[in-house]
């Protein structure tokens, strides 16, 4: 087992506190919320069963959070309907990853929840 550095480990833990209490308990056969794990990135997806295959479900890119080693700092991206990322503009050079966990939990733009 790789064991994830100190910075991704802690990032790790509150994004999954995020992704458990964002949908309540009685939704999530409906929506659930998950991220995948790439390098220093990780992606947040927005999950629902497929309407006409509901045993199948669909992923819908929702955030996208970077981590650049050599600042010690989170980027913040949000993806555009064809899949492109582009940096969020409101949240710069972040530190402090509880930070982008709380602009996912107000998303002040709609960017990420509509």
């Amino acid at each position: 087992m790789v064991i994830l550095s100190l910075y991704k480990e802690n990032a790790k833990m509150q994004l999954e506190k995020f992704c458990e209490e964002r949908i309540p308990p009685h939704l999530r056969d409906k929506i659930k919320i998950s991220y995948k794990i790439k390098g220093d990135t990780f992606t947040l997806y927005e999950c629902r069963p497929i309407f006409n295959d509901p045993i199948h479900w669909t992923e819908m890119s929702v955030a996208q959070i970077r981590y650049k080693k050599d600042e010690a700092t989170w980027y913040l991206y949000w993806p555009n309907r064809n899949g492109k990322w582009f940096p969020y503009d409101d949240l710069h050079m972040i530190k402090n990853f509880a930070d982008i966990i709380k602009e996912l939990e107000d998303d002040p733009t709609g960017a990420f929840w509509g």
